[in-house]
């Protein structure tokens, strides 16, 4: 059928009050210019003020990935100290063996191999081992000048308050440097390193002029540089954005101390970085509202020809299908994607509807096919006839009571298989498959034994009709062999999965299980259920469990040393009139 434009949105805005859709966008425009308006004005204070602390937070974050780097990179190195000092048999060797012997000078070259080796690994420009017993100081450096370092480490290990929990800063004429000095078992060791050399390791070969070292004064700690001062580290946080003039420029600093010794990592941070900052942020905005005062009229104009009149045509489309016009379609083309893809939604869904119809009455035949299953499931001529034959023989060679017994277990068997009720209660099932086994057990004396094992709780549970018994008839059609036991053993449980409870249905039994090829064909269950008249109890089985619960599972195998094993997994549903459940 061809699209019919409607032309009812036309009639529809002429017959709207005063304060419509088009009026309320107009107004909602004029509301955002104001708002808009105040926005800027109010951002010209307030943005200097939080891009400062945006600057502050990142140089905060940036700060603290360099200290975690730099008490990386010395626990690194007092970590190799430690194990120098504790394991390096070389060591033992030079505070254990005399002073000036052979044996003694072959482990100090050893010892300042290890040490040569080290700084090729660790940052550090120096390491020095002090061996009281033999007042020895050994040391290894990449520095032609080793004696103030050598002065320090003396001076240091004299010195009786000397703090050796840490890395300590000492200066050797306009160059700064950390010291950390360890002492274990009678020896001192440790290391040197310029401030310099941790600045490239923390920022590379660039130019780390921002970055810097400084004490809990204030004092910055850089070579060839003359002694400035700054805010405290302790009272930039009260006053973060105190600013200070460092080198002719106007800066505001950050600081954070390490967790390696009584010293700080300092940012600098210039003023005029977020100035610049600051004036593109103001004429980007007073470039957006300049803009949006000359697209504003535009923008009017198209509302009402993208969304206005498109709701229209829908709100008259809604209106012919709700006077029964299931042939009423809005036509498509020219829309913004987001209306198109509602009128192709609304011609669809009036299509659906009609299409509807259609469905409902195929799914009414799918249901009375599978009824009719069901019905032509219900009779076991086979079964029946037997039965009968049976009775018929026990009268002949006198066993009446036997020949009544066999009757009335088989009147409640044919009772139950005609009913046609959806669902019954577990504990009705297992009646049911009780007596079919009193039945099979008269015509095969000796040869049948039941084993059920079900707690009393899940006796209510909810379950569809013949769904044990359909696995019980097969398993006695085809592995009853007079003269010998048949096991039939029926297991059920209760468990969860993913918080609901799920009943389990084991039935398994003695006989020489599935063949190969029926269990091939079993455990690919949606080809088997394609299969048409073939083995239709299991197939029967499996649609009416489909169609009475969300999401029934039938698992078929061979039990190890035993026979055919079916596992059946339920929902776990108290007993009631259950209304089918229907697959889309």
């Amino acid at each position: 059928m061809k699209p019919i434009r409607l032309p009812i949105h036309t009639a529809i805005r002429t017959h709207l009050p005063p304060h419509s859709l088009r009026f309320r966008i107009f107004l909602l425009l004029m509301l955002l210019i104001f708002f808009f308006s105040t926005l800027v004005a109010y951002n010209n204070f307030s943005a200097f003020s939080l891009l400062r602390k945006n600057v502050y937070r990142n140089t905060e974050d940036t700060l603290i990935l360099y200290q975690e780097h730099l008490d990386n990179t010395l626990e690194r190195t007092e970590t190799w100290l430690y194990t120098l000092a504790l394991n390096n048999t070389t060591l033992f060797t030079l505070k254990n063996t005399p002073y000036n012997t052979t044996t003694w000078f072959g482990a100090l070259h050893q010892l300042q191999t290890d040490f040569r080796n080290a700084m090729n690994i660790y940052t550090t420009n120096g390491f020095f081992c002090y061996l009281p017993s033999s007042d020895q100081l050994v040391t290894t450096s990449n520095q032609k000048d080793t004696l103030p370092f050598r002065k320090a480490v003396l001076d240091s290990i004299a010195q009786e308050d000397s703090d050796l929990f840490s890395w300590m800063l000492f200066q050797t004429g306009d160059s700064y440097y950390l010291l950390r000095i360890l002492y274990i078992d009678n020896a001192y060791v440790g290391a040197w390193v310029s401030l310099d050399t941790l600045l490239d390791s923390l920022t590379g070969k660039e130019d780390h002029s921002r970055l810097v070292f400084s004490d809990a004064n204030g004092r910055l700690y850089r070579s060839g540089q003359p002694i400035q001062t700054i805010t405290p580290p302790r009272q930039q946080k009260e006053s973060p954005y105190a600013h200070e003039w460092i080198d002719g420029e106007k800066i505001f600093a950050v600081s954070r101390k390490p967790d390696s010794g009584d010293f700080y990592l300092t940012l600098l941070v210039p003023y005029a970085d977020i100035a610049s900052a600051s004036t593109s942020l103001y004429t980007a905005l007073l470039i957006v509202a300049f803009s949006f005062l000359i697209i504003w009229g535009l923008l009017f104009h198209m509302l009402n020809r993208w969304i206005l009149k498109p709701v229209a045509d829908l709100i008259a489309g809604i209106g012919h299908l709700r006077a029964g016009d299931l042939d009423t379609r809005i036509i498509e083309g020219g829309q913004l994607d987001e209306f198109q893809n509602m009128t192709t939604a609304f011609n669809d869904m009036v299509s659906e509807i009609k299409d509807l119809k259609i469905d409902v009455y195929e799914r009414k035949l799918q249901g009375q096919k599978l009824e009719a299953q069901f019905l032509k499931q219900q009779i076991t001529p086979h079964f029946l006839i037997n039965c009968l034959n049976t009775a018929y023989q026990l009268t002949e060679t006198d066993h009446p009571e036997l020949a009544r017994k066999m009757l009335r277990d088989l009147s409640r068997h044919l009772r139950y298989t005609l009913s046609s009720g959806q669902t019954v209660t577990l504990d009705e099932e297992l009646e049911v498959v009780r007596n079919y086994i009193e039945l099979s057990g008269i015509r095969y004396p000796g040869c049948l034994t039941l084993f059920l094992n079900c707690p009393d709780g899940l006796l209510q549970a909810s379950t569809i009709p013949l769904l044990i018994l359909n696995f019980i008839e097969n398993t006695i059609k085809y592995e009853i062999v007079m003269g010998r036991l048949l096991e039939i053993h029926i297991e059920i449980c209760q468990y969860q999965k993913e918080d609901r409870r799920r009943l389990g249905i084991r039935i398994w039994d003695s006989g020489s299980g599935f063949s190969e090829k029926v269990l091939s064909e079993l455990q690919n269950i949606e080809n088997y259920l394609a299969l048409e008249d073939y083995h239709i109890g299991i197939t029967n089985v499996v649609l009416r469990a489909r169609h009475a619960f969300d999401d029934p599972v039938f698992t078929f195998s061979n039990r190890p040393d035993a026979g055919a094993q079916i596992d059946i997994d339920l929902p776990f549903v108290p007993f009631r009139k259950m209304v089918p459940h229907l697959n889309a």
